[in-house]
């Protein structure tokens, strides 16, 4: 059973606030506490994510896309217009952006495609082909 704090007189607590910065005691032992459970928790959410995001990076998706996404898509309305306007805004600034609102570098993408896909071509074309039976040739001509 959890001690019973007994109550301070006025000066005791005048006097404890006084040490303490303007905080009773308890107060920070109580703050420090919550604050060290929440770390715990934490950590072990964070642990939990990590592995998560690990395994999604090993099935080739990026971490960072992802996370990118995610938070846009748990943001309100009009906190998302806000920040999907900033985004164009500083992208069109800085040229990651054209003037059509597209990326600029996306003939480069588009490369990317096309490398891809050609790539997976010769890949499809230089698989050996099926073990099969091997051909006969047929008897041997005979002379009469």
């Amino acid at each position: 059973m959890a001690k019973k704090d007994t109550p301070l007189t006025l000066d005791e607590e005048n006097a404890e606030k006084a040490k303490f910065a303007g905080i009773l005691r308890k107060d920070i032992i109580r703050a420090d506490t919550a604050i060290g459970k929440q770390q715990a928790e934490s950590a072990e959410i964070s642990g939990d994510l990590s592995a998560a995001l690990g395994l999604f990076e090993k099935q080739g998706g990026r971490k960072d896309s992802i996370k990118f996404v995610s938070k846009c898509l748990r943001m309100e309305p009009a906190d998302f217009a806000d920040y999907w306007r900033a985004i164009a805004g500083y992208g069109l600034a800085m040229g990651l952006f054209g003037e059509d609102g597209k990326p600029a570098q996306m003939d480069m993408l588009e490369q990317q495609d096309e490398q891809e896909k050609n790539g997976d071509s010769i890949a499809a074309a230089s698989k050996p082909a099926p073990a099969t039976a091997k051909p006969q040739t047929g008897a041997e001509p005979m002379h009469h």
